[in-house]
């Protein structure tokens, strides 16, 4: 039988293996070994993640880079706990994330964007409704409440009276990366009207609307759906539903990172960017990011 300490050893090593766990990562781990840069990011951006390495390698050879695919969540949890050194998200960190983040980094979580995501949302509506376009506000104003222009409930209130019935408004979980993100940038984080009704994911609220002519969506892209319409979004230079690529990494420390960092913020990784489906940055973007990461590295 073993004794209680050398079963909360048995317990820690075992722990460490946990992703969620909040210990760090112990030192023999491959990502914790000295010089060697470890980027975390999901399957479907290993084609970007390889030409980064393979071009960074041509002007850094002496600094290795190893790279692990996974899910965004897991991806957060090994930079959580040191078991990576940089991540290369399509969502932001949320508030829940934020807190172990910053307890065991010792830093608030910092990024830059990188990329213009090729997977941008749209907002969908039933094929019979009448809608073409739609503001950020109006959208505000049907998906939450306490909108200082006032509330719709009503397609009278946005369309032509004789289109008299009840918005029926559809969204994914609030604590969903979508969700997350309406929040910050178009919601302003007032709450969801007490209307809404909540899908668990994209597939599923778009074969929900095909059913509802009166209801409206944000969701991510996803297959042909005759049955809806996608509605333009006016009034804005970039479409404010566009979601960005971003490399969340230490901040204010004097690690490799941040020459990698950098080489991706040059023009010469934008034009590594450029050969993928994601788009480079627009150059007051570009610029943006550049005097973001400046102040941090």
């Amino acid at each position: 039988m073993h004794d209680r300490a050398s079963f909360k050893d048995s317990a820690r090593r075992n722990n460490r293996l946990n992703p969620d766990s909040p210990l760090p990562a112990p030192a023999q781990y491959p990502s914790e070994k000295k010089g060697v840069i470890r980027i975390t990011a999901k399957p479907e951006l290993v084609p970007l993640v390889e030409k980064i390495i393979a071009a960074f390698r041509r002007v850094h050879p002496d600094i290795p880079v190893a790279a692990t695919f996974c899910h965004d969540d897991a991806a957060f949890a090994f930079l959580i706990n040191r078991r990576s050194t940089m991540a290369l998200i399509e969502r932001e960190i949320t508030p829940t994330e934020s807190v172990p983040y910053k307890k065991q980094r010792g830093s608030a979580p910092f990024s830059v964007k990188l990329a213009v995501s090729p997977a941008t949302p749209a907002v969908y509506v039933h094929h019979s409704n009448p809608l073409t376009e739609i503001s950020v506000t109006q959208l505000s104003q049907i998906f939450t409440r306490g909108n200082a222009q006032g509330d719709f409930s009503n397609w009278g209130q946005l369309l032509s009276s004789s289109h008299d019935a009840s918005i029926l408004p559809l969204s994914l979980p609030e604590d969903s990366a979508l969700q997350v993100f309406l929040q910050k940038h178009l919601f302003a984080g007032r709450e969801l009207t007490a209307r809404t009704e909540y899908v668990p994911d994209s597939a599923t609220l778009l074969a929900r609307l095909e059913n509802m002519p009166d209801g409206i969506c944000i969701a991510d892209t996803a297959g042909e759906h005759p049955l809806l319409r996608k509605v333009t979004l006016t009034g804005q230079a970039r479409d404010p539903l566009t979601r960005f690529l971003s490399l969340y990494l230490p901040a204010g420390e004097g690690h490799d990172a941040h020459r990698l960092a950098g080489f991706l913020l040059s023009d010469d990784g934008q034009t590594i960017i450029a050969e993928t489906t994601c788009l480079p940055l627009e150059p007051a973007e570009l610029a943006q990011q550049r005097a973001i990461f400046a102040v941090h590295s």
